[in-house]
């Protein structure tokens, strides 16, 4: 997937011929192309976070098509969807400091896992949580045939999914999640929102090759494990990407306002 060379660390200049102007996905990209190692640790990671439910769930599930699902597996379906945004909220609070030490080296500083876990995991649980709820919102009104709840629930999720997650990687660039430091801590959207659009694209797409998928599919297909554990890797790779895309930003953001420059090269 990575491949090193001059041609990966090449600037794009503008036609002037001055300041190097960046493009976000390509800085993101570059970003990852250089550590790999902490890439495929991270999907890695969301694999192993999601394979013991997704075995465990297809063993006991009841038959797709008989009506009579058993009292205990609502139950159970809670039970394993709060086990993974637990463990996901870990693997991204960790995978995310991680790569943001390495690309924002040596202003940005964690110096440890546990560091990582207490100053992030929170916030990342939150947003597992909450996106869980309006998933679970949606399916249900899609389930029980109101068509216009299950569309408006299907928009909130994918505005979720392009917001709320960058807002907590600018908290994250700020150095903590702090209510009253919220503001501060995204000017870097409030400033720069077409580079942030180029960001938020990403989950964007994320979102739209998940629902191409699934719509392709028949009802016994959605079950399958090495199905849904294969589409978990892509999406896992554009989440990265995302937070590397959101992290440049802060970065641009944290030294534009360093050099006082209020003009933004980048945005157009």
């Amino acid at each position: 997937m990575f491949h090193s060379g001059s041609a990966a660390r090449s600037k794009i200049r503008n036609p002037e011929g001055n300041a190097p102007r960046m493009n976000v996905w390509i800085a993101a990209w570059r970003d990852l192309q250089e550590r790999p190692h902490l890439v495929y640790g991270y999907m890695g990671a969301v694999l192993l976070a999601i394979l013991p439910v997704q075995f465990l769930s297809d063993w006991l599930a009841p038959d797709i098509g008989s009506n009579a699902v058993p009292p205990w597996w609502p139950l159970f379906t809670l039970a394993c969807d709060v086990y993974v945004a637990l463990t996901l909220a870990a693997v991204q609070a960790v995978g995310y400091c991680l790569l943001g030490r390495a690309i924002d080296r040596p202003l940005w500083r964690c110096p440890s896992v546990q560091d990582a876990l207490r100053r992030f995991y929170v916030p990342w649980l939150l947003v597992q949580l909450c996106g869980l709820v309006l998933l679970r919102a949606q399916v249900f009104a899609a389930r029980a045939d109101l068509g216009d709840v299950a569309v408006l629930m299907e928009i909130f999720l994918v505005v979720y999914e392009m917001v709320v997650p960058l807002v907590i990687i600018c908290a994250m660039h700020w150095g903590r999640f702090e209510w009253h430091e919220l503001g501060e801590a995204v000017r870097p959207i409030l400033r720069f929102p077409l580079l942030t659009m180029q960001a938020a694209a990403l989950p964007f797409i994320a979102h739209v090759f998940w629902l191409m998928i699934m719509f392709s599919l028949d009802a016994s297909e959605h079950r399958s494990s090495l199905l849904l554990i294969g589409l978990r890797l892509p999406i896992a790779f554009l989440d990265i990407l995302a937070f590397a895309a959101m992290w440049r930003v802060c970065m641009h953001a944290r030294n534009a306002a360093a050099h006082g420059d209020e003009d933004d090269p980048f945005d157009f």
